[in-house]
């Protein structure tokens, strides 16, 4: 607006003078401007809010601090440095005003975001992640993207039930703001099916015919038989046990695309020995039985009992300890209905007895 000024001058002797002027006030440019997170080297945005004055034109310049400057109005600028910079916005205007702001910006410094994992897992294998992520003097918070859900632990940890390739996705945060993220494949590839079934192949000689459940794959089979014998056979197949009995732990292993399953079973073998367990004055009772019956020895004691299926599969097995004053209870409840056989050893000499579980 305008006033008028008046000053006024009086000498010692009482004499006095005074002029009066009109004086003219023009607004000035109220300076102001926001800013984003400091970050070095990420971009920073200057947002201008400066209030200009009526009826003029305003022009504006900026100083960084860094030796960068510019003149428009909104700004992007990145700083190099870890340093404080003065910023200052200079405002004039066509009325000859003008006004400033200065801001000091202290930079943080980014993380630097890393982690290992392998490139390769199998489907329903355990992949664990190692962070490697730094930042000086701040702590870190960590937000992982781990293609089938989302943690926030320093060091997660997740199963891939299906094949494929996964994105794993890691950001680091300081307390300042700043923030980086890195990103990894990881190739999951099947698990190859690894189980089998057996059965006699009826020759009276020990042989045994393997079927696996996935024959013919692509990847490599290994057949371990228990006796110190191995095959590579990708399908169904007879092996000879020369062994007269005993009990053998089969193995199938099957590798492929850098993952492997393992499958073992116990089989029970028995091609001779005394092959009516009567004729050894053992006693099974009763038979036919529901699920429980007792092998009696009487006054002996046998070395073990094994239990078989039809199939020569093992169903039980029981040492000397097993037995209380020459008797052995066996529990067949929990298998189905059929027949089994009761495999009875002692003193070098194997008896063989069926058993009818019936429900």
């Amino acid at each position: 607006g305008t006033y008028q000024v008046t000053l006024v001058a009086l000498n010692e002797y009482g004499c006095a003078d005074s002029i009066t002027k009109a004086l003219t006030l023009l607004e000035a440019p109220a300076v102001n401007f926001t800013t984003n997170a400091a970050c070095v080297g990420e971009p920073v945005n200057f947002t201008n809010t400066t209030t200009e004055p009526a009826g003029t034109t305003v022009t504006y310049g900026w100083d960084f601090g860094d030796g960068a400057t510019s003149s428009a109005k909104n700004e992007t600028h990145t700083f190099l440095g870890t340093d404080s910079y003065k910023v200052t916005l200079k405002a004039v205007a066509t009325n000859g005003c003008e006004n400033a702001k200065e801001l000091i910006m202290a930079m943080a410094e980014r993380p630097i975001a890393a982690f290992s994992a392998p490139e390769t897992s199998c489907v329903g294998q355990l992949v664990e992640f190692k962070n490697g992520s730094i930042a000086n003097q701040s702590t870190l918070t960590y937000d992982w993207d781990l293609g089938n859900g989302t943690s926030t632990a320093k060091e997660p940890a997740a199963t891939y039930t299906t094949p494929g390739t996964i994105t794993v996705k890691l950001t680091v945060s300081t307390a300042q703001g700043c923030s980086e993220t890195i990103s990894k494949s990881i190739t999951v590839a099947n698990t190859p099916n690894s189980n089998f079934t057996f059965e006699s192949a009826k020759t009276g000689d020990g042989t045994i015919t393997f079927k696996p459940e996935a024959p013919n794959g692509s990847g490599e089979y290994l057949w371990i038989y228990g006796d110190g014998s191995t095959a590579t056979n990708k399908g169904n197949h007879n092996y000879r046990f020369f062994a007269t009995n005993g009990i053998f732990k089969i193995t199938l292993k099957i590798s492929e695309n850098g993952c492997s399953s393992y499958t073992t079973k116990d089989f029970s073998l028995n091609t001779t020995g005394i092959n009516d367990a009567s004729a050894a004055n053992i006693i099974i009772y009763p038979n036919p039985s529901a699920g429980n019956f007792v092998v009696d020895m009487g006054t002996e004691t046998a070395q073990s009992v094994v239990v078989t299926n039809v199939a020569g599969q093992l169903v039980r097995q029981y040492n000397a300890d097993a037995f209380a004053n020459g008797k052995l209870a066996i529990n067949l409840t929990d298998v189905a209905a059929g027949v089994y056989f009761v495999q009875v050893q002692n003193n070098g000499a194997v008896a063989t007895q069926k058993i009818t579980i019936s429900r």
